[in-house]
Parts: C-alpha cells; sequence; structure tokens
C-alpha cells in the first residue's frame, strides 16, 4: 500500500540517523564534578589546602549511548515527521523503548565495531542537518553503517555486523529472520531494499539508482529524492503539499511526513489522525484517521467509520490485518526481535 510504503520510507531513512537541535543533546560521557580539598576529610588531608584531584571521566557505555540515542531518535521522529511516533509506536515513550532495544541488539551483534563514541559523533554530526536531507537520506558521513568483520556469503542479522555494510535479509515470510553479508550494488544493480546499494543510490524497480531532484522527470525506474513525489500527470519531481492543497491527481502529492494525507471524499488534503487498537477509523466526520502500523480498519465505508485492530506484540501472531511493533518484524507468521548473535 502507498500510504504504508510512504511511512516506511521516512521511518528507514530517519533510523539511520541520530537526531538533531532541540531535540538531542550532545551525547558524551559525565562524571560527578567532586570538590576539592580543605578541612577535616577534604582531599588535602585534615587542616590540608589540597588541590582539588584530578578525576578521570568513564567511557561512555553502550546503555548510556543507546538511551540517548533512543531519546534523540524519537525527538527527531516527532520534529521532522511527527505522524511517526502515534503510527509506529502509539506514545512517544514507547518510541524511546524500542528504539533503545534496537540499538542495544545491534550494538551487542556479533562482528559489530561501531562504538559508543561513534554514536555521539554521529549526534554531534547531524545537528545541523536540516529534516528535509535527513528524510531524502542526505546524511553524514559518521551516521553511515561502519564495516563490521562479518564476510561477504556469511551469516548476519544487522547490516552492522558485515564488512560490507549491508545484511541481505531473507525475504518476507521466511522463517528465520537471519540474511547473509552482500556487496551494495552499483547503479543497475539488482537490489530488494535502499541499503542493498552503493551509498547515495536508492533501490527502484528491483535496480540502484540515483534520486532525482525537484523539477525532473521521474518514472518507476527514475525515482525522486525522498522528500518529494513523482507527479502522475507530470511525470516530474515535485514538492509536497499541505492542507487543503488539491490532490484529484495524486493521492501522494500531500505531505504525509508532517501528517496530511488525501480525503478521498473531498480529494484535498487533511489532517490524518492515526487510532490505536479498538479506536474508530477511516472517515470520521470528515476526517481520515488511519490505524497504527497501518493495521486493518474492520468495518470502514466512505460513509461508515471502522475499528482499528490492534498491533500484533513480540511472540504473537501476525499478518496483512496486524503488523508488528519495530523492530520486531513478521517472520514465519510470528512478532520476532532481531537477534543477531543467533544468526552466526
Amino acid at each position: 500500500m502507498a500510504a504504508r510504503q510512504m511511512l516506511r520510507t521516512g521511518f528507514i531513512v530517519l533510523l539511520c540517523v541520530l537526531p538533531f537541535g532541540a531535540a538531542c543533546g550532545n551525547v558524551t560521557a559525565s562524571g560527578d564534578g567532586g570538590g576539592g580539598g580543605g578541612g577535616a576529610g577534604g582531599v588535602g588531608g585534615a587542616g590540608a589546602g589540597g588541590s582539588d584531584a584530578a578525576i578521570e571521566m568513564a567511557p561512555l557505555t553502550a546503555d548510556a549511548a543507546c538511551d540517548q540515542y533512543a531519546q534523540a531518535f524519537c525527538g527527531a521522529l516527532q520534529s521532522c515527521t511527527p505522524v511517526l511516533i502515534p503510527f509506529y509506536y502509539g506514545t512517544l515513550a514507547n518510541c524511546v523503548d524500542r528504539a533503545k532495544l534496537q540499538c542495544m541488539t545491534d550494538q551487542m551483534s556479533p562482528g559489530i565495531t561501531r562504538t559508543p563514541d561513534d554514536l555521539a559523533t554521529c549526534a554531534n554530526d547531524a545537528a545541523s542537518a536540516s529534516c528535509a536531507d535527513l528524510i531524502a537520506g542526505q546524511l553524514p558521513a559518521s551516521c553511515a553503517n561502519k564495516p563490521g568483520t562479518v564476510a561477504n556469503g556469511a551469516s548476519c542479522g544487522s547490516s552492522w555486523q558485515c564488512a560490507s555494510t549491508h545484511c541481505e535479509m531473507s525475504s518476507s515470510g521466511s522463517a528465520s529472520s537471519c540474511g547473509t553479508c552482500a556487496v551494495r550494488q552499483p547503479v543497475n544493480g539488482s537490489c530488494t531494499v535502499d541499503e542493498g546499494c552503493t551509498s547515495g543510490l536508492v533501490c527502484a524497480n528491483g535496480k540502484c539508482a540515483m534520486p532525482v531532484g525537484v523539477g525532473t522527470g521521474c518514472s518507476n525506474n527514475v525515482p525522486c529524492r525522498g522528500d518529494l513525489y513523482c507527479d502522475k500527470t507530470t511525470q516530474v519531481c515535485s514538492t509536497h503539499v499541505g492542507a487543503n492543497a488539491s490532490c484529484a491527481s495524486d493521492a501522494n502529492a500531500c505531505d504525509l511526513a508532517s501528517g496530511y494525507a488525501c480525503n478521498p471524499s473531498t480529494q484535498v488534503c487533511n489532517t490524518v489522525g492515526v487510532g490505536q487498537g479498538g479506536d474508530p477509523c477511516g472517515l470520521i466526520n470528515g476526517a481520515l484517521t488511519i490505524c497504527t502500523e497501518l493495521d486493518a480498519c474492520s468495518g470502514a465505508t466512505l460513509t461508515k467509520a471502522g475499528v482499528c485492530a490492534s498491533p500484533a506484540q513480540d511472540g504473537t501472531a501476525c499478518d496483512d490485518n496486524q503488523h508488528c511493533v519495530p523492530p520486531a518484524t513478521c517472520v514465519n507468521h510470528l512478532c520476532r526481535l532481531p537477534s543477531a548473535s543467533s544468526c552466526s
């Protein structure tokens, strides 16, 4: 479904970077700012006027870095693509919990060379990036996947393990959540996901391609930058439109990342709501409400609201109507969390 693909694209791009601006403080090591000597019991001894003791800063731990990463990542989603927080996680708190889980899972993967300090560097370098650049996939170099130690052809559960920086995962519906380290492909190389292509390229219609900018001709084989859309009428990359703009010729015109979707009854871009499990969905008083994870909206018609299915939880059954909450994926019809250690 187009709406799910658009949301998924924004999510994948932002997942690769630490956020920026007010939502993201620098990820640094910290320690007590201890006091100096002086009176009884002071560092300088009783009655001595000793100098302050040098305090060695503790190294940044994976837990601390991932916690701050998760706070920053979810802050970026809320700032740049506000619809993604309720869509993928329901609440900001759940986003933080799930993003930290993903970060820690990757960080504990065999063969990973990324360090907690690498996370901090990415955060600092991303501080000056714009939302448009991040959504379009134009990331600071320090935020790119760092080569791991697992060779091409070997089993993997995370791209951070691979020397090639890409783990080609098993096909959807497979009984395994493991993949194989594989070389990233050049222009016209075969691909299944953007990450399977050389940095800067995207996967379009099964082939790696260079995305093009606004005003440039586009097609299924010539994709637009991630922050643009290919206008069906003009076949030219165009900027998304916002509230009350017409979407009669192309529903993709609406700026879904900013929370606008094409209302099927009026064919104008309206603010889109996100319903959780059990909430009403569809057209409600003329406004469109989609379900979290784009789960099924049972019973909805153009004149009648439906009810959102609940997202599938970790370890429970999943299908086309009930999707898993990231970072879990539907593997052999069960929501499974990533576990790179089981793929070695």
